[in-house]
Parts: C-alpha cells; sequence; structure tokens
C-alpha cells in the first residue's frame, strides 16, 4: 500500500468516525445529569461544574492547577499526586487557548484523529505485513466498533477520561513494534517507545503494566535461555555461541524499549513521586464501612472493603474508631494503616483472594456499572475466548510475534486486575484487556494465516 493510498484509507476512517461521534458528541448531549446538559461547545470549567470531584471533573481542575501555578506549587500540590499528569497537560493547553475553547469539542475530535490513525495502521499492517486481501485488511479494524464500551470511550462520555488516549497510543505501540518485528525499520521502534512513554504519562496504569511487562519478560527470557542453551549444548559441554545470538536477538528490542521507558519517565518520578503516583489515601477505603465512605457508591460496589474486615474484624473495628476520631490524616497512622493492610494480604492470600474474586466475575461480564444483559455477558464471554486463542494460538506457533503478545496480554491482564483486587474493581478498568485481546487476535490470526500460506507455497 503506497503512502498515497494509505492517507486516502485514513481519511475514510476519520469520516465514519466523525458521522459516528456526531449524534453523541457534537452539539448534543454528552451525558445528563438531571436538567444539566454537558455540549460539544461546553468548556473546561462547565466540565468541572458538571462532573465535579470525579475524574472528568478532577483532570479539568488540574488542568486549571498546571496553568495557574508554578512547578513549585504543582510538585507541592496532593491533588495531583493522584493522577499522572497527561490529562492535565491537554486541558492546560485547552485552557491557554481561552476560558471560553469548546473543551469537548477539541477532546472528542482528537479522540476522532487518533482512532482513525490506529485503524489505518491496523489495515497498514494486515494488508501490507500479513498480505491480507485489501477489502477484509479495510473492515476488521471497523468491527472494533461493533463493542459498546469501546464506541463509548471513543466517541461518547468516557472520551473525558484518560481511556482513549492512554489506550490508544499503547495500542500504537504495540503495533509499531509488531510492524518492526517484520521490517527491522528504526523509525518503527522510536515510535513504539515513544507511545509505550506517552501512555503513562497519559494513565498511570500503564507505568504499572510497564513494571509488571519487566518482570514477566525477565522470567520468560530467563526460561527461554536456559532451555536453549541445555538444548544447543554440544557433546563437549560447550555451547553453541550462534543460538545464544540468536536468543539475545529476540529480546533486544524490548530490553532497548524498557531502558528508554524508565529513562524518560524518571523525571516524573524524581519531581513527583517513585511511584507514579500517590494513591495512600486510598487504603483507608479498605477498612471503612459503607456509612463512612458515603456508600453505596461504585467504590463499595466495587468491593473496596469487601476483605479486611471479614478477615481481621478486631483489627477493623479499631480503624473505624480512629476514623470517627479523625486520624486518617494523620501521616503515621496512614503508614500504619497501609503496612497492616499488605501484612494481611500476605498472610491470609486466599481468604483475601475468596472476598474480592467475586467482584473480578462480576465485572468481567458487564460493560459500565450497570447489570449484565445477555448481550454483554456473551460479548465478554468471546473476549474470554479471545485470550484463550491467543494463548492456544502462542503455543501452536512458537514464534517471536506470539511470545510478545503473549507477554503484552499477561501484563495487560495483571496490572488491570492485581490493584483491584487490592481496592476496588470497575468495570473500565478491565476494558484495555478485553479490547486488546480483540487487537491481538487479529495479529495471530493474520500472523498465522501468512505462515499457512508460506508453508503452502513452498510444499507446492
Amino acid at each position: 500500500m503506497n503512502i498515497h493510498k494509505s492517507k486516502i484509507m485514513w481519511f475514510v476512517y476519520l469520516v465514519l468516525l466523525v458521522c459516528m461521534a456526531l449524534p453523541q458528541g457534537f452539539d448534543t448531549i454528552i451525558n445528563q445529569k438531571g436538567e444539566q446538559k454537558l455540549l460539544a461547545s461546553s468548556t473546561a470549567q462547565e466540565i468541572i461544574d458538571f462532573h465535579g470531584d470525579g475524574d472528568m471533573g478532577s483532570y479539568a481542575k488540574g488542568g486549571r492547577f498546571f496553568k495557574n501555578n508554578n512547578i513549585d506549587a504543582i510538585k507541592e500540590c496532593w491533588f495531583i499526586n493522584c493522577w499522572a499528569p497527561g490529562m492535565f497537560v491537554l486541558y492546560a493547553v485547552l485552557l491557554k487557548l481561552g476560558e471560553t475553547t469548546p473543551a469537548v469539542f477539541f477532546i472528542v475530535m482528537m479522540s476522532v484523529v487518533l482512532w482513525a490513525s490506529i485503524f489505518n495502521k491496523i489495515n497498514n499492517l494486515l494488508n501490507q505485513t500479513f498480505e491480507i486481501n485489501s477489502f477484509i485488511s479495510f473492515i476488521v479494524p471497523l468491527m472494533l466498533l461493533l463493542i459498546s464500551f469501546f464506541r463509548e470511550m471513543i466517541l461518547g462520555n468516557f472520551v473525558l477520561l484518560s481511556e482513549s488516549f492512554s489506550m490508544g497510543v499503547f495500542v500504537l505501540a504495540v503495533l509499531f513494534l509488531v510492524n518492526n518485528l517484520y521490517n527491522n525499520k528504526k523509525t518503527d521502534l522510536i515510535l513504539s517507545v515513544l507511545f509505550f512513554i506517552l501512555a503513562a504519562y497519559i494513565k498511570a496504569s500503564f507505568d504499572f503494566y510497564m513494571r509488571i511487562f519487566t518482570l514477566i519478560w525477565i522470567v520468560s527470557w530467563t526460561l527461554t535461555m536456559i532451555l536453549q542453551l541445555l538444548k544447543n549444548k554440544n557433546k563437549l559441554g560447550t555451547i553453541n555461541k550462534n543460538s545464544f545470538s540468536t536468543i539475545f536477538s529476540l529480546h533486544k528490542k524490548i530490553i532497548f524499549i524498557l531502558i528508554c521507558f524508565f529513562v524518560f519517565t524518571l523525571p516524573w518520578r524524581i519531581f513527583h513521586t517513585p511511584s507514579w503516583i500517590n494513591i495512600s489515601y486510598m487504603y483507608s477505603y479498605i477498612w471503612k464501612s459503607d456509612e463512612q465512605l458515603n456508600g453505596p457508591n461504585f467504590v463499595t460496589e466495587g468491593g473496596v472493603n469487601a476483605s479486611a474486615c471479614h478477615i481481621d474484624p478486631e483489627t477493623c473495628k479499631i480503624f473505624r474508631e480512629k476514623f470517627n476520631q479523625g486520624s486518617e490524616s494523620d501521616g503515621i497512622f496512614t503508614k500504619n494503616l497501609i503496612k497492616k493492610t499488605r501484612s494481611l494480604i500476605i498472610a491470609h492470600p486466599f481468604a483475601w483472594l475468596y472476598y474480592k474474586l467475586p467482584f473480578l466475575s462480576k465485572y468481567w461480564f458487564q460493560e459500565g456499572n450497570s447489570h449484565a444483559t445477555v448481550q454483554t455477558v456473551a460479548l465478554n464471554i468471546m473476549f474470554t475466548i479471545n485470550l484463550l486463542v491467543i494463548f492456544a494460538l502462542a503455543l501452536k506457533n512458537r514464534k517471536s510475534l506470539d511470545l510478545f503478545l503473549v507477554l503484552v496480554v499477561l501484563s495487560l491482564g495483571l496490572s488491570s486486575i492485581l490493584p483491584s483486587l487490592v481496592l476496588h474493581f470497575e468495570a473500565r478498568y478491565l476494558y484495555p484487556l478485553k479490547l486488546f485481546s480483540c487487537i491481538a487476535l487479529i495479529i495471530s490470526v493474520a500472523a498465522w494465516i501468512q505462515s499457512l500460506k508460506n508453508r503452502n507455497s513452498i510444499s507446492q
């Protein structure tokens, strides 16, 4: 596919997404609360007024704080510590353009442009790299729009959260690396690095993802090397250096990405916090009653206080009395609370999971925080099957691409689920894994089809 044709395809995807966005985000209601209406023409201040202290309103508040304060004030602000800086910077730029800037319009348009680019990248990858039919390559990315939460994430109300942008640049990072595995272009590798870094700066969970990915990759690489070295040891007991070099070449791109990632995220860790964000205040939620959390709400419904007080009711009673006395603002008390929580999880992991895992099952099989329907259950069963097929193809093919996709899926799954097992679940926390299961399956199947074609052509 030449550059001119690629640009045409991108424009077609862009037009299609804009047409889908028209009834959701352009001069129409994005979301409704009582008599209030948030329009595409709504400003950052109207987003704050509309969404208050929720994530959507908080991003706009953070943007205003970034715009109006210097670096020292930003560093000392506890509010900024709770999120990665990407969305704050976006809102700060929009506010720099003027208080009357239609923030919702710009954000929706940016999301549309981003995902049109992703669809086009998938199209190019299928058509050029995996030699899939042009029409099929064009249609396959559009099938993602059949997923209702995906439409809401990139075109609807959820676009005001960080998921559309963080997941979008993460997918681009993976796609560029997959492309690099086949064409070995340095520009693709560099772009992959940049997008992995940008994903973490937009949403903190992708920083945690990279740390989980690093651990899983180290384990898998070590096991692969040990098995390969044992397999290629010759009769004299010496190691086949060519085999060793081949193994390293499969992983050196990942090494490069990880080194660059941790180097270029170091400034924010030094300036902000080594843990990327500070959510220590949320550990108190684990021990609070529904009443102390002003529940029921999405936090209590997500199981934030489901485990600790069942496992250790005596400590729970003490902590709840301390909360009523206002000890929550005491830094030493918070440190002790965090230490006790971690000790409890380590001492009683199975009991903790016993109370938490039902929430994973609950939120896996629904979209949004509403009750699951037959359609959503069927769709989420499909996501489960996607994951199983990806692992099956990896076991069958045993190629570097399949290994990489499995590492990404495993890391994405663990980085999505582990924090929720400690704190609380929300359906949207599982969206990246569900969405990427579809994209990874598309890539895996395309690579498998190409390998079958190559095998048949050789046999003939």
